[in-house]
């Protein structure tokens, strides 16, 4: 429908995109609903079903401005598992005087974590955790961390974790298990200081090959609009280059006192009458009287198929009789013929 014509109602699904973003029907007719919502904590979607139905643009609206990018998120957490070899050397100085006789191979006292993070502008920066085994002795096994300074980036980020002779993290120190570190990109980037908590509290320390690796890092980078999908509940999810979704609108659905009642139109469309009663209040699936969607399935026809096939029998044997008066009346006119001479 639209401002300066009355609504039209569809059962049909088959929505598409114009080169303007709007949602369209198969005729090209616009698709009205609700583009506003507020994000819960719990990760769901709100939208205020009390606004006004406005058609549908997948690309932008006044409410959320450019919706064919998706802002990119700064990494704010990383969580790490895994084992730190017990049997790892304690890690010796260099010896500023250069003795050779003091020299050891200082790559087998370190273990590097690769983690990739990302800034408030969606760029993504490598960097190391290298662990070292500082000391042990009384049950107690101290490790230092260090973030060093890389590239573009700017570390400082330095601290210690402690295990107990079981190989278990003493986590008596929340500050030790679960640091809050700071890495600040170069200053010609543009982009805020990357704040991330760490979480070791799932790493071990036996006897084994260290293999510490990160399981969960938050944040990514923008993304572009790749395809979109249409969810039982309305809402229309785009899903864009990055991995990430995000809500683009949700559709609105119309009832009715006597939906057989309704006047067809053509191309899939109904009009309201008198006898299905007025279109009043748009709703959302699954609200009260409305039911909800089915996405990705096509209508069943709903004729009498039996009574179809009946219809098609009868008159075949209809047209086979009168097929056999053309050829008695042909045979007629040709004995008639025939008389003559």
């Amino acid at each position: 429908g639209g401002s300066s014509d009355t609504f039209r109602f569809t059962r049909a699904g088959n929505f598409g995109i114009d080169k303007h973003g709007n949602l369209v029907t198969g005729n090209g007719m616009n698709v009205y609903g609700w583009q506003a919502y507020e994000r819960e904590a719990d990760g769901t979607y709100t939208f205020d079903t009390e606004n006004p139905i406005e058609p549908i643009n997948l690309f932008s609206d006044s409410h959320n401005g450019n919706k064919r990018m998706i802002a990119a998120r700064a990494t704010t957490s990383a969580v790490f598992v895994g084992n730190l070899d017990s049997a790892t050397p304690i890690w010796v100085p260099e010896d500023p005087s250069g003795d050779e006789e003091d020299e050891v191979d200082r790559s087998k006292m370190i273990f590097t974590v690769p983690v990739t993070v990302y800034d408030s502008l969606g760029n993504d920066y490598k960097i190391n955790i290298e662990f070292k085994k500082t000391s042990a002795g009384g049950g107690v096994s101290t490790w230092e961390w260090e973030i060093p300074s890389v590239g573009n980036v700017t570390s400082s980020a330095t601290g210690s974790i402690r295990f107990d002779s079981k190989g278990q993290i003493i986590k008596d120190n929340e500050d030790e298990v679960f640091p809050l570190i700071t890495i600040e990109p170069d200053d010609s980037v543009g982009s805020e200081p990357i704040e991330i908590k760490l979480d070791f509290s799932g790493l071990t320390m036996y006897s084994g090959d260290s293999s510490v690796k990160p399981i969960s890092v938050d944040g990514y980078s923008t993304g572009s609009l790749v395809t979109f999908s249409i969810g039982s509940d309305g809402i229309i999810t785009g899903i864009y280059s990055n991995g990430q979704q995000q809500p683009l609108g949700l559709i609105a659905l119309a009832s009715f006192e006597n939906p057989a009642g309704l006047q067809k139109v053509g191309n899939n469309m109904y009009l309201p009458t008198t006898n299905s009663g007025d279109f009043t209040k748009a709703v959302r699936a699954g609200m009260g009287s409305v039911g909800t969607l089915n996405p990705g399935t096509l209508e069943m026809s709903n004729v009498d198929l039996s009574r179809e096939f009946s219809d098609m029998i009868i008159t075949q044997r209809g047209f086979q009789a009168n097929s056999r008066i053309i050829t008695t009346s042909d045979e007629m006119l040709q004995e008639l013929v025939n008389l003559k001479r």
